[in-house]
């Protein structure tokens, strides 16, 4: 049984929580579960207080199938293991996600969402909410999200579709110069044919797509040796 469960869990989408205060995560998760609960989607909520190091975010996004991540500006306020915070801000933070999450919706909730710093990256958030609108409004904002969060998962289907019409492509002997470039942009752009799997867990059709990792490879190869052969 807990077996399912943890297959069920990975197969649904995730709204992630990163904020150094225990209280403000716990009220937004369960003030999301509450909103997600009314709108019957199957959408789960996930939250971590911020990583020493900004890189274990990647993994914890992948983990946990997230799909549209809230964090707050003021990370380094809180004290993370009883004897020290992080040292980075938010808008920091968002900066090395993007290294590796270019369309990931990524939306800061703050209670300092004038804050100077904050303002000047702002393009590299989707969005900033208020802290006491986001909870006047919990049920309008969550719906936004979840928009968001669809449409990512909706980029990666008509990507993915678009590298097995390539691929058909190749396996007639059919494809075209540009195929290739396109080919070869899309599998970096979604690390396929890497051992990381970038794309565990963000959904049902994800994870099925995961099970044939091994023709991918195989197609990879494939396109390997046609450009050997080209030389």
């Amino acid at each position: 049984m807990d077996s399912q469960n943890s297959v069920t869990i990975k197969k649904m989408n995730a709204i992630g929580i990163v904020d150094d205060r225990e209280d403000v995560r716990s009220t937004m998760k369960i003030s999301i579960e509450l909103a997600l609960s009314k709108f019957n989607k199957e959408w789960i909520v996930v939250d971590t207080p911020p990583f020493v190091e900004k890189d274990e975010y990647y993994p914890w996004i992948k983990e946990n199938g997230v799909c549209v991540l809230l964090m707050d500006e003021r990370l380094n306020e809180e004290m993370i293991d009883g004897e020290t915070s992080v040292d980075y801000t938010g808008h920091e933070l968002v900066q090395v996600i993007r290294e590796k999450e270019k369309e990931l919706p990524i939306i800061a909730i703050t209670s300092h969402s004038d804050d100077e710093d904050l303002q000047e990256n702002l393009s590299y958030f989707d969005n900033i909410v208020d802290r006491n609108e986001f909870n006047l409004k919990s049920e309008d904002y969550v719906n936004r999200f979840i928009r968001f969060g669809q449409k990512f998962i909706d980029q990666y289907r008509s990507e993915l579709l678009e590298i097995s019409s390539i691929s058909d492509r190749i396996a007639q002997g059919s494809q075209t110069d540009k195929d290739l470039e396109d080919l070869a942009v899309l599998q970096t752009k979604l690390s396929l044919g890497y051992q990381d799997n970038t794309l565990k867990g963000r959904s049902e059709w994800l994870n099925e797509f995961e099970s044939s990792t091994e023709e991918l490879e195989q197609l990879k190869d494939k396109l390997w040796q046609y450009l050997s052969s080209l030389k």
